[in-house]
């Protein structure tokens, strides 16, 4: 029975206790290999020529401080901080960067190339120096053609059949670099952010596109994994994803997904509730789970296939104009590294991940390595998510095994933005009654207290219909369920669905939701929406989402069983939470143990299954606050470094975690003879 110790605000959280906390480690239980490609990271590395307008930028040379262009080689401190970070995986040439990325110009003598000398030669000689593997994100420009090019350039023999591949050798590797993942495209929903040439595809555009590379590539190396991309923060039922999935579901080795957590792009938005989004942090990374294993079975519904995931791009996002360190601070690190814990479970199927991003800018877990003229220009800042990833780098195992956590302390979270309500409490339903319309090119009929029929008539371009709006309790998250098909019409490509917004206005607030379904479903299928609105928010509406397709529409789609409710989308989330591993000989037992109490310690026993333990050691890494970011004095840091832990037992031993802690712990096992 759960006991609550602090009372449920806007801003603060309930946190309730149970029986003592016990993490259960069972060697026994093999869960498989851990997947290296999990530690992996993005370096801004492209010419930004052309994004938003620019001219050349200098992140084509020195790769956000990676590289050092006078010497023809990798800044050296960044090496060892990447090799301590268990960096496994680089992705190239980092995010909208690669819009207008066009790999040829990354290839061949550099002094033809004054404005991408880390281009891809670089890019591999740097991946080997720090033990880790490229993902190459190829341009939108890149016809299929040039995409199998590339193949050849990086994997083919540098032979007189094979003159990219001789290029290659040129370049200082004339043996092939078997690279082994290409993503294709980067955010491609979103256009080029005016790059020039401008181009912005449409989903089937992107399909089609999707389609031609893979056989162009794989007409030349097929053990290459090649992957899409699911849309940017829309939800999986986007009209990209299914007409992605439609055309590509049988032949995509994975499928880029990017999860941002608490995205807050209005500064006024962001400035007003700084504790909130910091403690959303604590409460996102089992949600991201959840939307995972969303994407997952609908992948599953639309393909009959479970097509691995990756997350090329991974953190929390919001415009903080009073602080613009609050992206380098320990919140954002928490749930970046408390993520990697639940993209290690098999139920995720993660392919990948690549944490956004590890070098310099808005988010980086390292600042420094500017250099002129051979002179450092400013020292390196250790920031608190390198401590953190530096811990899952030196202190985890090959081999993951089972944990369990139990009678952990509880915590309820009251919702901003994409992390949304957590807590025990039971949903409450909300009155609602759909109102009638009759505009020029729509009608909205109501056919019953929870239902109502939308008849489109040569409609084009967007429209959004709000039914009356209802009081809210601020702070809160609302869902709204229902059922929906299309009775006639024609499939142009249009989508319609419901969605939440702020009564107030888009403009005034930026705080809406919308799931939208392409009009293909003709048989009756269910829908879900939710909104956690803001704590000053007085009134939603929940909205009829109008989306034009490639021609006007035609068409009567029907909604029914609309249920609106009030109350927590997930349970409360754990304080505590572990990940466990043994070492290749398994005389080493790997367990990593995360604190998210911002204020208390947790007390937990450490129960090793099969009585093996004969000692212990512990690494930890503390922090003051969510908002600590080590900019001006190392407020994070490792506390302890290998601390022998006193009396253990075959069958564990206890510990007191520290408030917001993460705990490295290597147990040296006894193994039975012949083991």
């Amino acid at each position: 029975m759960f006991h609550k110790l602090l009372p449920c605000t806007v801003i603060g959280a309930a946190i309730s206790l149970g029986a003592a906390t016990v993490v259960t480690v069972d060697p026994s239980r093999s869960e498989g290999a851990v997947n290296p490609y999990i530690f992996g990271h993005n370096i801004e590395g492209g010419n930004g020529k052309g994004y938003q307008g620019r001219t050349d930028t200098p992140a084509g040379n020195y790769a956000s401080g990676a590289w050092r262009p006078e010497l023809n080689a990798p800044n050296s401190e960044l090496v060892g901080i990447l090799r301590e970070a268990g960096a496994k995986l680089i992705r190239y040439p980092g995010g909208c960067l690669s819009h207008n990325f066009d790999w040829e110009t990354a290839v061949g003598p550099q002094e033809k190339r004054p404005h991408q000398k880390f281009g891809i030669p670089e890019l591999v000689r740097f991946c080997r120096e720090i033990g880790a593997e490229p993902l190459i994100t190829l341009g939108d420009l890149t016809t299929p053609e040039s995409a199998a090019e590339l193949a050849e350039y990086l994997n083919s023999p540098a032979d007189d059949a094979h003159p990219w591949a001789k290029q290659r050798a040129a370049d200082g590797f004339p043996q092939p670099c078997n690279v082994k993942f290409i993503e294709i495209a980067n955010e491609s929903d979103h256009g080029n952010h005016q790059g020039e040439p401008r181009l912005v595809r449409t989903p089937q555009q992107y399909a089609d596109w999707v389609d031609r590379v893979i056989r162009a590539i794989r007409k030349v190396d097929p053990t290459i994994r090649l992957g899409g991309h699911f849309s940017t923060g829309t939800g999986w039922q986007d009209p990209w994803n299914t007409a992605l999935l439609r055309k590509n579901g049988r032949q995509l080795d994975f499928i880029a997904l990017h999860p941002y957590a608490t995205v807050v792009e209005q500064a006024a938005r962001a400035n007003a509730y700084p504790e909130l989004i910091l403690e959303s942090a604590l409460a996102a990374p089992d949600q991201t789970g959840a939307l995972v294993r969303e994407y997952h079975a609908n992948t599953r519904r639309l393909t009959g296939r479970d097509i691995p995931i990756a997350l090329t791009e991974y953190n929390m996002l919001w415009i903080d104009t009073r602080s613009p360190q609050g992206m380098l601070s320990y919140g954002p690190a928490l749930y970046c590294a408390d993520l990697i814990r639940v993209m290690l479970q098999k139920e995720n199927n993660i392919a990948f991940a690549n944490q956004w991003q590890f070098v310099n800018g808005y988010f980086g877990f390292v600042h420094g390595g500017r250099w002129k003229e051979g002179r450092p220009l400013n020292p390196w800042h250790k920031l608190p998510g390198y401590w953190l990833y530096r811990l899952w780098g030196s202190h985890f195992g090959t081999e993951q095994v089972g944990v369990a956590v139990t009678g952990e302390p509880k915590v309820e979270f009251g919702g901003i933005s994409r992390t949304r309500q957590a807590g025990d409490a039971p949903a409450v339903p909300v009155e609602f009654r759909p109102d009638a319309a009759d505009k020029e090119n729509y009608r909205i009929i109501p056919t019953g207290p929870d239902s109502f029929t939308l008849k489109l008539k040569d409609f084009s371009g967007e429209a959004y219909h709000n039914f009356p709006p209802f009081a809210i309790r601020p702070g809160v998250s609302y869902r709204a369920d229902y059922e929906f098909r299309v009775k006639s019409g024609d499939d142009s490509g249009a989508a319609v669905g419901l969605g939440f917004t702020d009564a107030r206005g888009w403009s005034k607030t930026m705080s809406a939701s919308g799931m939208e379904s392409e009009l293909w479903e003709r048989e009756w299928i269910r829908r879900s929406v939710s909104l956690a609105v803001l704590p000053d928010a007085e009134q939603l509406s929940l909205v009829v989402r109008m989306i034009r397709g490639v021609k006007p529409v035609n068409a009567e789609i029907e909604f029914r069983n609309i249920r609106l409710t009030q109350g927590p989308q997930f349970p409360a989330y754990s304080a505590v939470t572990s990940a466990a591993s043994l070492s290749p000989d398994r005389r080493t037992l790997y367990v990593i143990i995360f604190n998210k109490l911002q204020k208390e310690s947790a007390p937990i026993t450490v129960k090793v299954a099969d009585g093996s333990a004969r000692s212990a050691r512990l690494w930890q890494v503390t922090g003051p606050s969510l908002a600590a970011n080590n900019w001006k004095t190392q407020e994070v840091a490792e506390t302890v470094s290998g601390a022998e832990i006193p009396a253990v037992s075959p069958q564990g031993f206890g510990l007191t975690l520290p408030p917001l802690s993460m705990t490295a712990v290597e147990i040296t096992r006894e193994l039975p003879a012949g083991k």
